[in-house]
């Protein structure tokens, strides 16, 4: 019984790796419908799994596949075309035969599953009468020598010897449609040439002219022994076979390439998952002790230890790289269902879409592989029905009727980027504004704030949807937040790029591996904590002069001035909840990159830098929300993971609650001193305007301003946005740009861009005006920075490029306060 579990076990395993080959063979038949290498691969693969389900006595896995190679018989031999019914219901056969394998794999039998209407619609297509016949498939290569094998190809890559016994039990087994497809190497010893024919199916005198001469180029079938003693068994007990025997094609191969091939096929063996894993964990274990080791070496003045801590070194990373390896698998493992979900959703959706992969072989640990495969489905499905555009649409669009979805798959810095890009109709910031506002997921306020790439991040909240409606492939609001929390769960990262148009690019960065990963060790208020580095950008250090003034305050939010860019800072004590004492301020920024967020972690100190072994946490720990996992460092002390985008988030989320909640406090602050945004426009000269009212700053290509009734004005998120260069307007010039810097100002449903040459910076100071300019454009100047800067008149700045702009109400004027700031009546 053991055996015949085993043979079972190994049919299942295997089969399962062949209809994933399947799916892909058939979706490709149906694009190149005469290549014969993709027909005999699929034909090979249905006989095979026929002939073994039969002599495993699967007798409904047998009848599937046998009306279904009946089916393929035509197509190989030229009595039917490759159209979309027979793809239909051949791959409603392969949906099938993937049913009782799971139901076999579950129960050991075939169970309930009902094979009635699968073979009921393939029959019904074999019968009706078939298009104009085409000829059999030809080879597709140029080599004169395919054309002498090419009888030889066509047949199945294993046949069984008792397939010319009748069996007892499956008598359907003995119909012409049923018979070997080319001679095997079961004829009698003493049979001569020409009776070797007398093997071929019999379909062969119904087939057309021209495919006769295919026929013509067998090969006489060599003599070999019909009754081995396996055959002779197998016989007497009526059962088929399992018996491989050589193809044809390779019946006359000498010994010694037999033997090649023989060694080439048992360089690969079939290992189980769980002894990998368990290994990878011993290796885990190493690496600890390894790393232990390394720290005493280091410690200790004995030369002999050093040495065999650096042998020891290079063996155990050597042994931990090749166990690694084992893990591995091509992400084309994944990638393979999609060509099959692609065309089956396109035909659904009403789309004619092409699909390219490019990366396939880009390897992944199997169990990211196996946490990947679901979001990479959704974003694929999401593509086909949200993406791409029906073809009469695009065809109006001035694009392909076809649309083009790609995969691609690359390693990027100690990471694996997977990008899904189509070229379909993108998605609107606007749209997604109005959604979120319907829905109640954000305010009118907070939309209006926001630039186009954070709008696009709601599409990630929990049942955010831009759907018109509801169907059985979209529109519930359940997908990107479940896409984004699995794939961060493996330590990932998820993003989105669109332009309106032109279309979207979902891009996916997953570590290669999630045992063992190299991070910092960090110290915070005498505790100690890993940071996976793969997140670390680089480490700023702070001595004592600049820990107090090196750090700035932007809305209450502390930012740190780097190479002239303002660094959100986040404190990691204070994430923690724990109290430092004003002696031990945080001396080492950490900046790091989540997401599209770039942020400096404020830790006490960075100890060291090693590979640690990630064990998973308790659910109590897992609930804080920080911590990815737990380790054990070099010196023995645990250390918790932190999770650097549930940092990210926490600390957004408290910036806005901070922000949103101004307070008494606040207020009664900013009355005292204010916050302006200093811009240079050109020559030298800076100007000055209240922070306050500045909806947000974008940059936009120089190509894409317009005129407009002599005016200049870009397309902005669906409207047309006037533009006011202050260079000109104050009688000065900036230097030529690719890029335009604007600061843009909304009032109700008006906006206007001021065009500047940079930002300088954001001043949080008593502004006081220090004297009176008789400018227009211009109501004064101050000192800010040490440097004299001059007071933007903005009213008058905005009515040179929109006269009618206060002409709109706005329900809270944001201008309210201005003229008390720069000392101007308008």
């Amino acid at each position: 019984m053991e055996e015949i579990d085993e043979i079972v076990h190994e049919f299942l395993v295997e089969s399962h790796e062949n209809l994933d080959q399947l799916d892909r063979d058939l979706v490709a038949l149906e694009e190149t419908p005469g290549s014969r290498e993709l027909l005999s691969s699929v034909f090979r693969t249905i006989h095979t799994i026929k002939g073994t389900s039969g002599f495993l006595a699967f007798n409904r896995l047998e009848r599937v596949a046998h009306v279904g190679e009946n089916l393929l018989v035509d197509l190989r031999d030229g009595r039917r075309s490759m159209d979309q019914p027979t793809t239909d219901v051949l791959l409603l056969m392969v949906d099938t035969v993937r049913d009782l394998l799971r139901e076999i794999e579950r129960t050991g039998g075939e169970g309930d599953v009902d094979v009635e209407p699968a073979v009921a619609a393939i029959t019904r297509v074999h019968d009706e009468p078939a298009g104009a016949p085409v000829a059999a498939a030809r080879p597709t290569s140029s080599d004169p020598s395919s054309s002498d094998s090419a009888s030889s190809d066509s047949a199945p890559s294993e046949t069984t010897a008792a397939e010319t016994i009748p069996s007892e039990t499956t008598p359907a087994e003995t119909t012409p449609a049923d018979a070997v497809p080319a001679p095997t190497g079961a004829a009698p010893a003493e049979q001569d040439e020409p009776d070797a024919a007398d093997d071929a199916p019999a379909e062969q005198d119904d087939t057309p002219e021209e495919a006769a001469p295919v026929d013509e180029q067998v090969p006489p079938a060599p003599t070999t022994p019909a009754t081995t003693p396996a055959a002779a068994r197998t016989a007497e007990n009526g059962r088929t076979g399992l018996i491989p025997t050589p193809r044809s094609s390779e019946a006359g191969v000498p010994g010694d390439e037999i033997g090649t091939q023989r060694n080439a096929a048992d360089s690969s063996i079939r290992v189980d998952v769980e002894l990998l894993d368990q290994l990878m964990r011993q290796v885990g274990e190493l690496v600890l002790t390894r790393n232990r080791i390394s720290r005493l070496a280091s410690s200790a003045q004995d030369v002999d230890l050093a040495r065999s801590a650096q042998q020891l070194n290079l063996i155990a990373s050597e042994l931990q790289e090749g166990v690694m390896r084992t893990r591995m698998q091509p992400i084309e493992h994944v990638w393979s269902k999609m060509p099959r979900v692609v065309r089956d959703l396109a035909a659904m959706c009403g789309r004619e879409v092409r699909l390219e992969m490019v990366g396939g072989d880009t390897e992944l640990d199997r169990s990211l592989l196996e946490a990947v495969k679901d979001p990479l489905t959704h974003l694929v499905r999401n593509a086909v029905d949200h993406g791409i555009e029906p073809p009469e649409v695009r065809t109006a669009a001035g694009k392909p009727a076809q649309g083009l979805l790609e995969l691609r798959a690359s390693h990027a810095g100690g990471q694996v980027s997977v990008e899904v890009r189509d070229d379909g109709q993108g998605i609107d910031p606007d749209v997604v504004a109005a959604k979120a506002v319907a829905k109640g997921l954000r305010t009118a306020e907070q939309v209006a704030a926001m630039s186009a790439n954070e709008l696009l991040q709601l599409l990630f909240l929990p049942g955010f949807s831009t759907a018109e409606k509801v169907t059985n492939v979209s529109g519930r609001g359940v997908g990107m937040d479940v896409v984004r929390t699995r794939i961060e769960a493996i330590g990932g990262t998820v993003d989105v790029e669109s332009a309106v148009g032109a279309g979207t690019v979902w891009r996916l960065r997953i570590p290669l591996t999630l045992a063992i990963m190299p991070s910092l060790s960090v110290e915070c208020a005498g505790d100690l904590y890993a940071l996976p580095q793969v997140h670390v950008v680089e480490l700023v250090a702070l001595d004592a002069q600049r820990s107090d003034s090196g750090i700035e305050y932007v809305h209450a939010a502390p930012v740190y001035r780097l190479r002239g860019e303002l660094l959100p800072l986040v404190s990691l004590a204070g994430v923690l909840g724990v109290e430092v004492p004003q002696d031990e301020q945080p001396a080492v920024i950490a900046v790091v990159q989540a997401d599209q967020q770039r942020f400096g972690l404020l830790v006490d100190r960075v100890l060291t830098t090693e590979e640690i072994v990630v064990t998973p946490l308790a659910a109590r720990l897992k609930a804080i929300g920080i911590y990815s996992g737990a380790t054990v460092l070099g010196d023995g002390r645990v250390a918790l993971i932190l999770d650097v985008q549930a940092i990210a988030r926490r600390a957004i989320s408290r910036d806005s609650e901070l922000s949103a909640r101004g307070g008494e406090e606040t207020t009664a602050a900013r009355a005292e001193v204010e916050q302006v945004l200093v811009a240079g426009i050109g020559g030298g000269r800076r100007v000055a305007m209240p922070l306050a009212s500045v909806a947000r700053l974008e940059h936009v290509r120089a190509e894409q301003v317009e005129l407009v009734g002599g005016r200049e004005v870009v397309q902005y998120r669906g409207t047309i946005l006037p533009l006011a260069r202050l260079d000109r307007l104050l009688g000065t010039y900036a230097r030529e740009s690719d890029e335009l810097l604007l600061v843009v100002y909304t009032r109700g449903s008006r906006s206007v861009g001021l065009v500047v040459e940079e930002i300088i910076d954001i001043v949080e100071d008593e502004v006081t005006k220090h004297s009176s300019i008789d400018d227009n454009g211009l109501t004064g100047s101050t000192v800010l920075g040490e440097k004299v800067t001059e007071l933007l008149d903005v009213r008058s700045a905005i009515l040179a490029a929109d006269r009618e702009f206060y002409d709109d109400p706005a329900p809270d004027d944001v201008f309210a306060g201005l003229d008390e700031l720069v000392g101007a009546t308008r």
